[in-house]
């Protein structure tokens, strides 16, 4: 019919109205006094009386060609079905909504895919397999020369471009051990600079030139061919585990966030904002647990057999109270572990440390630290005191039912060879005596500041010396213990030990009684340089149990504790609880954000229908009729027969 131009030129339509009262079954009287088969009956009689009728009007158009009778009082109108303004109006805005929903759509469709590629790239660019990849990148930016060579030349500049500091190169960067923490500020190890916490490991040391990376990129592809089907395995479960853990925690705790951040986007009042942060650290408290528990479950899968050997006075850490622990920094995953150390004493819940801020560019992991409140500096003095005394001052109005487990590496960056030769440097120009063997000299400015906003709510502090089992004294804890080999490779120490030593904090320079006068004699100077040199006795004594460790494998003689690193049932509901809410709030943020969608869908179809409107007129007749059909309404038609 629509293609072979065979159609009839006139369509008869007759139409007639029955008010539902009228009808047989639905009067009143029928449904007073009738039952529900008897009404059904009444009413199959009626409906086999008007298909009677329309066979009699079927009869009467084949006979006289017209539908129904020719009485004055039956009106008759007559419709040329040519399209009239309001329709062409029509056309346009079903066209233009239509134009607009495929770009919407295909943009969609591109979102999607640039995502999968970028996860892959992401994945595959950790373990050295970009170049096979690229290709999805260069697809997605229409690029039509997939030559090699373009492979080679974009897999070159990626990998020495120094300039680059997004979150997943910091990331690459912690697993594999690279160059430098992109993004960190430079410092020298050992010196009292203007900032808190030093630069990554191998920043100070490693030297820069085509040479050296040619070397590296060399080892890295030979480091590639080595590896075992099993690291790859391993890489992917580690992924999938790590990556779902800090979305179910971003996402179950973006609601909690959400009235802490209008909190203080808005500057309410400072009562209101205690309120709302307590209850806010309450929650959050639970998915900080929740992750912990995620951690535990990894040294299950991944350090299968790992102990914690702890000595000292690790039976005087109160998890009831503020802790501030300081500890040596040998290896990345040492948060790690001694986030594990804090699960031991039940302190997991309350766990902070301060980083350096590109560490919150970090993949959910970046928005998860942020989320448990972790302290990120700028490595500029002066921003980074206002910033630890806003963080300390707001944990200290929770009230003394919200406990705190503060963790700080003194030394500011990892014990690597080229850290250590700074440091001896830094020794040497400033005439300090003896430098450690076994760690580089402690930075006491972060430390100290933190105390001075600490006290007097914290009376007390906890020197940490951490040593790793299976690594010899003439090795560097930091080469063999990357991240990759200790999650992906199995070569991970077997016992962590972890010795615990407790500080009077009025006993210590700067903070006895007697200081205070000489604070206001205007001896801080003096005061300050007594609190470093204190510290170094510290690292000294820390220095002594590292030597005894690789000489005994015991960090001290003390008593020792010995804790398997095995989930314990409340680990196992947490982490149930975790993924069980990740499966419930998926489905609501999905529903969100299509709802979303369709709001913004339907003003922008709005606005453009009203800018047609505008453009070119229309009675309010058009605009009643495709507003009800926008917003699928029916309508009904009055008794009226179209010839």
């Amino acid at each position: 019919m629509f293609l072979d131009a065979v159609y009839p030129k006139n369509i008869h339509m007759h139409v007639r109205r029955f008010p539902i009262k009228d009808i047989p079954g639905f009067s009143d009287s029928d449904i007073a006094t009738l039952s529900h088969d008897d009404r059904l009956l009444l009413f199959d009689a009626w409906l086999n009386r008007m298909w009677l009728e329309k066979d009699q009007l079927m009869t009467r158009f084949f006979e006289y060609g017209e539908l129904g009778s020719l009485t004055a009082s039956e009106p008759r109108i007559r419709v040329p079905l040519i399209p009239h303004s309001n329709d062409w109006i029509q056309i346009a805005l079903l066209f233009s909504a239509a134009y607009f929903l495929l770009r919407f759509y295909w943009s969609v469709v591109r979102f999607s895919f640039s995502l999968v590629a970028h996860v892959l790239l992401s994945i595959f660019d950790f373990v050295g397999l970009e170049r096979s990849f690229l290709w999805l990148v260069q697809v997605q930016n229409g690029k039509k020369n997939h030559h090699h060579a373009t492979y080679t030349n974009t897999y070159t500049n990626t990998n020495t471009n120094t300039n680059t500091n997004s979150g997943m190169d910091v990331l690459r960067s912690l697993l594999f051990g690279g160059d430098s923490i992109p993004g960190s500020a430079p410092g020298s190890a050992g010196a009292a600079s203007s900032s808190l916490l030093d630069t990554d490991p191998n920043s100070l040391a490693t030297t820069s030139g085509v040479g050296s990376v040619n070397v590296q990129q060399q080892q890295q592809q030979q480091q590639q061919q080595n590896r075992k089907p099993i690291f790859y395995i391993n890489l992917v479960i580690f992924s999938v585990l790590v990556s779902t853990t800090a979305l179910a925690v971003c996402l179950l705790g973006l609601p909690a966030a959400i009235p802490l951040v209008l909190a203080q986007r808005l500057k309410v009042k400072e009562t209101v904002f205690q309120l709302i942060h307590r209850w806010f650290r309450a929650y959050v408290r639970h998915l900080e647990r929740a992750f912990a528990a995620s951690l535990v479950l990894i040294a299950a899968v991944f350090l299968r057999g790992s102990v914690l050997v702890v000595t000292g006075d690790w039976d005087k850490l109160d998890c009831s109270k503020r802790n501030l622990v300081f500890s040596n920094h040998q290896i990345y995953p040492d948060w790690y572990y001694l986030w594990l150390f804090a699960w031991f004493r039940n302190c997991q819940a309350d766990f902070r440390i301060i980083l350096i801020k590109v560490l919150a560019s970090l993949p959910l992991l970046g928005q998860g630290m942020q989320l448990f409140e972790f302290i990120f500096l700028n490595q500029k003095l002066a921003q980074d005191r206002v910033i630890i005394h806003s963080s300390i001052s707001t944990a200290l109005a929770d009230g003394p039912h919200h406990p705190l487990f503060l963790l700080l590496f003194p030394e500011g960056t990892l014990n690597t060879p080229g850290n250590v030769s700074k440091s001896r440097a830094y020794a040497e120009k400033n005439r300090i005596a003896e430098h450690p063997k076994y760690c580089i000299l402690p930075k006491s400015t972060g430390l100290y500041i933190m105390l001075q906003n600490l006290t007097p709510d914290v009376d007390e502090c906890f020197d940490l010396t951490v040593a790793y089992g299976g690594v010899a004294a003439d090795e560097v804890p930091y080469e063999v213990l990357l991240p990759d080999k200790v999650y992906l490779e199995g070569k991970y120490p077997r016992e962590i030990h972890v010795d615990v030593r407790r500080h009077v904090v009025a006993e210590l320079p700067g903070f006895r009684a007697s200081d205070a006068v000489a604070a206001e004699a205007q001896e801080t100077e003096a005061i300050k340089k007594e609190f470093d040199e204190w510290l170094r006795s510290v690292w000294a004594d820390k220095d002594a149990k590292l030597a005894n460790f690789y000489a005994t494998n015991a960090l001290t003689n003390d008593r020792k504790e010995i804790v398997p690193l095995i989930p314990r049932v409340e680990d196992w509901v947490y982490f149930i609880a975790l993924f069980a809410g990740l499966y419930i709030v998926v489905p609501i943020y999905a529903r969100i954000v299509y709802w979303a969608a369709v709001v913004v869908w339907k003003v922008t179809v709005g606005v453009i229908f009203a800018g047609l409107v505008q453009l070119f007129g229309v009675s309010r007749l058009t605009v009643w009729a495709a507003f009800m059909v926008y917003f699928k309404q029916t309508v009904g038609i009055e008794d009226v027969t179209i010839l």
